[in-house]
């Protein structure tokens, strides 16, 4: 799909496992975006694809129909040089995990 739309991504992991990364002007903005999208989607997602055994067919294809739409939306953003701050709803991830107090 990051092909499809020409958004610059890294793929790591295994296969049962697979992570991205956006390779943009502001990686981990784009990470919030998706996150917040695919959340308005109702879908819990990260940039990690974690499948189990409990995840129907019709769950994948909806995440993949999920991740299609943001990516298109993201594309959008990169293709028209659209800031993406002004898409976020809230501040922006943190780069590494740590306490918030």
């Amino acid at each position: 799909t990051g092909r499809k739309y020409s958004i610059p991504l890294t793929i790591q992991g295994i296969d049962a496992l697979p992570t991205f990364s956006f390779d943009t002007y502001d990686p981990l903005s784009f990470k919030t975006y998706f996150i917040e999208q695919m959340l308005e989607l109702g879908v819990l997602a990260n940039t990690g694809f974690y499948p189990t055994t409990a995840h129907s067919d019709e769950d994948i294809e909806y995440y993949q129909r999920s991740v299609d739409f943001v990516f298109k939306k993201i594309a959008n953003i990169l293709h028209n040089n659209l800031p993406i701050l002004s898409h976020l709803k809230g501040p922006s991830c943190s780069p590494t995990f740590k306490r918030l107090t």
